[in-house]
């Protein structure tokens, strides 16, 4: 349990816009993003070119992410998209395939 605490206050500490307007409020930057919930609790972790472009065109978890109770979308602007997959195995969250 210390170590989820460590991961919230980690995600709590990122730039971030409420999960309901993450359409019209995230940057349209090339960045991580992370769906999490009030608590901080990470659901989902994604990438993008174009984070507001991902979002206002349909993003394909933002059902499953609000049912999970999705409150925040925290972000990280950074061209290396490559670190999405360093944030995944870091945070661990709910909704992203662990297969992969």
């Amino acid at each position: 349990m210390p170590h989820r605490t460590l991961l919230q206050k980690r995600v709590a500490a990122l730039d971030g816009v409420l999960f309901i307007n993450a359409d019209l409020a995230l940057p349209e930057e090339p960045g991580i993003y992370i769906v999490c919930t009030k608590q901080y609790i990470p659901l989902y972790v994604g990438r993008s070119r174009n984070m507001r472009l991902r979002w206002s065109s349909g993003h394909h978890k933002a059902l499953a992410c609000m049912r999970a109770g999705a409150d925040m979308v925290k972000y990280v602007i950074t061209a290396d998209l490559e670190q999405e997959q360093d944030y995944i195995d870091d945070l661990q969250p709910y909704l992203n395939d662990r297969a992969a």
